[in-house]
C-alpha cells in the first residue's frame, strides 16, 4: 500500500528538514516547487497517453530514473511562453542537476523526495487531496515557517474566501491583482467560479514584484492549470501601461498592497492617481487608486488597508473624501489584530465600487468572528457566512454593523474608522470603546510631554 495524503504531507517536511540540517546550498524550497510542477507535467503526460492508450507502467517508464528529469523539464520550458517562468526553471535545475549527478549525500534525499511525488496518485485522491490543495497546504506552511516575513506574499486563506465571497466572482469576468503575491487571490477566485458556473472561466491578471515570489506565484498557476501567463513580473506603481492594460478594463479587483509602503514611484503612477497624489512616506491610497481605476463602470473591489487609510488627514483626507462624494467606498469590515502573517497590527478591508448604488457606507465589526489563537487568528467557513450575510443585507445591528449616510461622514471628518460608528455591546463592568480611546489619547500626550522634558534634559548635559 503506498503513502498516504498526511504521509506525503510529513515525508516532505521531514525531507525539507533533513535538507536544511545537512548544511546543503540547495533551497529546499526551490527544489519542491519545481518537483511540483514537474509532478503536474508528468500527470498531464500521462493522461494525455491513457485517453490515446499508451500508457505506461510507472514503475518501468522512462521517468523512474529521477535523472531523466531534464526531460520533463524540457517539455515545460518548450510548452511555456513566459520566459520568465522557463528562466526560472532552468535556473533551478542548473542548481539541482550537478547534485543528481554527483555522489554526494544530498543526492539520495532528492531522489527520494522526487519518486515520492512522482509515484503518488493525487488523481485518485478527492477535490481536497489534490496536487493544487497539496501546493496549497505547501504554501501556508511556507508562510507558518517564515512567519516573521510571510504576510509580504501570502494572505491567510479565511481572509481570501472571505473578500473573494463578497466579491462573488463570475465566469467570463476580469479579475485584477496589482500586488498579487503568490497568487491565492487569483486562485481562490478560480476556485469560486469553478464551484458556481459550469463554464468556470476567469480572466485572470496578477502583477507582482518580488521576482522570487512571482515564480511561487506562476507555479501555483502552473499546478492549478491556469496560465503562467497570467502573472506579471513588475512593479504595478511604476509601470508605464496602465491606460493600455489596466485602466476601467476589470469586473473585480482583489489585493493585499504591502502597508505603508515608503519611497514609491509617484512620477510613473500619474496615470492612476486621480484624486491626488499621496504622500512619499508611504503607498496605501497610491494602490487603492490603482486598484479603483482598473475597474469598468460595473467594478467591484476588496483590499486589505492598514487603519491609517481610515483617518488620516492632508492629502489622504481629500482622496478620501473624494472617494466618499463619488461613491466608491462601499463597505468597511475591521480585521482584529494578530489575523496577519508578518504583523500583528489589526487592519481592514475595504470594499470599493467604481459607483455604489447605495448613497451611505457599511460599517462591521468583524473581529468578534475571529477565532481566537495564540499565533493567528483564524477565520471559519461559518464565520466568513455570517459576514457575508451582514454585508448582503446592509442593516443596522447593534454592536456588529451599521450603515452611515455620506453627509454624517463628512461631519467625522470623512474618518472611516469602524469602531467610531460600530460600538461593542456594552458590558456590566467593563468600560465604552470612547471612554478607552479618551484615556489613551490622554496617555499619548502625557508620554508626548515626558519625552520631550528627557530631550531638553539630555541636550542640556550635552548626552543627545
Amino acid at each position: 500500500m503506498g503513502i498516504s495524503f498526511a504521509g506525503l504531507k510529513a515525508f516532505v517536511l521531514e525531507s525539507i528538514e533533513r535538507m536544511r540540517l545537512s548544511g546543503t546550498d540547495l533551497d529546499a524550497v526551490k527544489v519542491l516547487l519545481l518537483f511540483m510542477v514537474c509532478k503536474k507535467a508528468l500527470d498531464e503526460e500521462r493522461s494525455i497517453q491513457a485517453r490515446e492508450g499508451l500508457v505506461k507502467d510507472s514503475d518501468t517508464d522512462e521517468l523512474s530514473d529521477v535523472e531523466s528529469l531534464a526531460s520533463v523539464i524540457g517539455r515545460i520550458v518548450e510548452s511555456k511562453s513566459s520566459s520568465f517562468f522557463s528562466d526560472s526553471i532552468l535556473s533551478i535545475w542548473g542548481e539541482i542537476n550537478p547534485v543528481l549527478s554527483s555522489d554526494m549525500s544530498e543526492r539520495s534525499e532528492l531522489v527520494r523526495l522526487w519518486d515520492e511525488l512522482r509515484c503518488f496518485s493525487f488523481d485518485e485522491c478527492n477535490h481536497e487531496d489534490g496536487l493544487a490543495a497539496f501546493f496549497e497546504w505547501f504554501l501556508v506552511e511556507l508562510a507558518e515557517r517564515n512567519s516573521n516575513k510571510g504576510g509580504y506574499f501570502f494572505t491567510p486563506d479565511g481572509i481570501v474566501s472571505l473578500m473573494v465571497q463578497l466579491l462573488d466572482p463570475k465566469s467570463g469576468e476580469k479579475l485584477y491583482d496589482p500586488v498579487c503575491g503568490s497568487g491565492e487571490f487569483l486562485i481562490g477566485a478560480i476556485n469560486k467560479v469553478k464551484e458556481s458556473s459550469e463554464r468556470n472561466w476567469l480572466y485572470v491578471l496578477g502583477r507582482e514584484r518580488s521576482a522570487e515570489t512571482a515564480f511561487i506565484a506562476m507555479a501555483n498557476a502552473y499546478v492549478h492549470g491556469v496560465s503562467v501567463d497570467s502573472i506579471e513580473v513588475c512593479d504595478a506603481l511604476a509601470r508605464m501601461d496602465y491606460e493600455e492594460k489596466i485602466c476601467g478594463r476589470f469586473d473585480l479587483a482583489l489585493a493585499n498592497p504591502p502597508f505603508s509602503l515608503r519611497h514609491w514611484d509617484g512620477e510613473r503612477s500619474v496615470d492612476f492617481l486621480r484624486y491626488g497624489l499621496p504622500p512619499q512616506a508611504n503607498a496605501d491610497f497610491a494602490f487603492i487608486q490603482n486598484v479603483l481605476f482598473s475597474l469598468n463602470k460595473n467594478g467591484r473591489a476588496a483590499m486589505v488597508v492598514p487603519m491609517g487609510v481610515l483617518f488620516r488627514g492632508g492629502v489622504e483626507r481629500e482622496i478620501r473624501r473624494r472617494m466618499l462624494l463619488e461613491n466608491n467606498v462601499d463597505a468597511v469590515i475591521s480585521i482584529p489584530a494578530m489575523s496577519f502573517y508578518g504583523t500583528a497590527i489589526p487592519a481592514n478591508i475595504l470594499i470599493m465600487r467604481k459607483s455604489s448604488v447605495f448613497s451611505d457606507v457599511l460599517f462591521i465589526d468583524g473581529s468578534s468572528f475571529f477565532s481566537r489563537s495564540q499565533r493567528l487568528n483564524r477565520l471559519g467557513k461559518d464565520a466568513i457566512e455570517k459576514v457575508s450575510k451582514l454585508y448582503a443585507e446592509r442593516k443596522n445591528i447593534n454592536g456588529l454593523a451599521c450603515c452611515v449616510p455620506v453627509k454624517d461622514l463628512e461631519e467625522n471628518d470623512w474618518n472611516l474608522t469602524v469602531s467610531r460608528y460600530v460600538a461593542p455591546p456594552a458590558v456590566e463592568g467593563v468600560e465604552s470603546m470612547a471612554t478607552l480611546l479618551e484615556r489613551q489619547e490622554k496617555l499619548q500626550f502625557e508620554l508626548s510631554v515626558l519625552q520631550q522634558e528627557m530631550r531638553l534634559l539630555l541636550s542640556r548635559d550635552n548626552i543627545d
